[in-house]
């Protein structure tokens, strides 16, 4: 659960780019830094309390709902999931989201119906995705088959895939993130614009984990969430440092938080997941039974909770903590 939990942990800064103000908030009378997890949100636009979910982690629940009803990805199923979940959602929606809706409300239908914008949303589905697919070569087709039903970007699709095949092979195989990013550069079959953007990651490993973010920015951009979220899970000690650094750096705190979440607890396992921060975040029981009942009832997988020798269970995730 390391992704929807890193994305309750970073809501409080999101859309905060003005990091002197963010460190100032952090810094109390007597000088002590507060931790930036769990801060009480500040946008009012997201009418959201301390705890909740992004709206990244809220509008990626319509894929579980279409996992857990049909036990397959049906990219159709799933776009009428997502609009009756907008339909009735009152909270803030992202800009591909209400694309989506828009051109849906008109009568548009399959590919017509997404939007064109390159943000985020299809680095969101991963983890969840890789969950149920990992070891299945059907795994790239249907990534591009449910980010195709919101985003029609090149750039965003391909580094949903990306950030799959390297998540694939740490859950998979028990991959470093660096053993994973080195593989990733390695491999003729993936994208050479991909592979490049992976490699421009590795150049930078030795900067620290703020100084890295000045190439790859901090905005909501698919390939610039993807980057800077692989900079800062390649520079972090643990899941916590990663999370806390992500947040520090201001910007689009969530969506970059499940990729950083992600890769941080596919390396570190559920173990690295605090406690205190399990109870804080609000929705985390309700999301983690749906993604055990995904991962155990409706597929072959074993439970993501247990880490398990893979040459028991091949095609099953080590350890699917990353969701």
């Amino acid at each position: 659960m390391g992704a929807f939990l890193a994305d309750a942990a970073s809501l409080g800064f999101q859309g905060l780019y003005d990091t002197n103000r963010l460190h100032k908030l952090l810094h109390k009378d007597d000088g002590k830094p507060s931790p930036p997890e769990f801060y009480r949100p500040l946008e009012l636009e997201y009418k959201a309390t301390r705890g909740s979910f992004s709206a990244y982690a809220y509008e990626v629940l319509p894929l579980m709902h279409t996992l857990l009803s049909h036990n397959h990805l049906d990219p159709g199923q799933f776009a009428n999931d997502s609009l009756a979940f907008l339909r009735g959602f009152r909270g803030h929606s992202n800009t591909v989201m209400r694309e989506f809706a828009s051109n849906s409300e008109r009568g548009l239908k399959g590919p017509d119906a997404a939007g064109t914008t390159d943000y985020a949303h299809s680095l969101i589905k991963v983890p969840l995705m890789v969950a149920r697919y990992a070891g299945h070569d059907e795994l790239a087709d249907k990534l591009a088959a449910v980010i195709g039903v919101h985003q029609t970007s090149e750039d965003a699709t391909l580094a949903g895939l990306m950030f799959s095949a390297i998540l694939e092979r740490m859950a998979l195989l028990g991959a470093s993130l660096q053993d994973a990013l080195e593989w990733a550069v390695g491999v003729g079959s993936l994208p050479e614009r991909g592979r490049q953007w992976v490699a421009e990651v590795l150049q930078q490993r030795h900067k620290d984990a703020i100084e890295g973010l000045e190439q790859f920015g901090r905005g909501p951009r698919a390939v610039s969430v993807l980057q800077s979220g692989l900079h800062l899970a390649l520079s972090a000690r643990s899941y916590v440092d990663g999370v806390r650094n992500s947040i520090l750096a201001g910007g689009d705190t969530t969506s970059r938080a499940h990729v950083v979440g992600a890769l941080l607890a596919a390396q570190h396992g559920a173990p690295s997941l605090p406690k205190r921060w399990r109870k804080k975040a609000t929705k985390f029981m309700d999301v983690k039974q749906m993604v055990h009942v995904i991962i155990v009832q409706r597929t072959q997988f074993v439970p993501f909770f247990i880490n398990r020798d893979p040459r028991q269970q091949p095609d099953a995730p080590r350890n699917a903590s990353f969701v």
